[in-house]
């Protein structure tokens, strides 16, 4: 199944899967980067998963994202213009 991103680098989950998955509006999901593959799931309490990322792995997305190469700055650029 294909989706596509739109401008503010969001995408819509398909009605069927969000049926299959019993999400709904508001519903929290936690999204894993494993190499080029993006693994996203429900999270099953509900509160938003924080996690501290290193550095290094922070310096891995430069040149990824859409805008620019900086991941910090394109998210706030992005989240700025909401």
């Amino acid at each position: 199944m294909l989706v596509q991103l739109n401008a503010k680098g969001q995408l819509t989950v398909p009605q069927e899967v969000r049926r299959k998955l019993g999400l709904r509006p508001g519903d929290v999901l936690e999204l894993e980067a494993r190499g080029e593959v993006l693994v996203l799931r429900p999270c099953s309490s509900g509160e938003p998963v924080v996690r501290t990322v290193s550095p290094s792995v922070l310096n891995s997305l430069k040149g990824i994202t859409r805008l620019g190469g900086d991941a910090l700055e394109d998210t706030e650029e992005l989240y700025d213009g909401q």
